[in-house]
């Protein structure tokens, strides 16, 4: 596969059907971070951006990729 064909699958892939079901990317990551924001100040933490929920959802996705889920 070359690399513009590579390309065009990312952007097929997060621009298309998924970004349809969920919304843009970062509008979406923002409300998580808001929604995790909220959890986590009742436990005593705050201050989460948009940008941790991308950082922790990575993590989240190689934790289920390390037990194969």
């Amino acid at each position: 596969m070359e690399r513009a064909e590579i390309l065009h699958e990312a952007e097929k892939n997060v621009c298309g059907q998924r970004e349809q079901d969920y919304g843009k990317p970062e509008d979406n990551f923002a409300l998580i971070a808001e929604f995790w924001r909220l959890y986590l100040s009742v436990v005593g933490i705050e201050n989460l951006s948009a940008r941790d929920v991308a950082h922790m959802m990575g993590l989240l996705k190689i934790a289920r990729n390390t037990t194969g889920r």
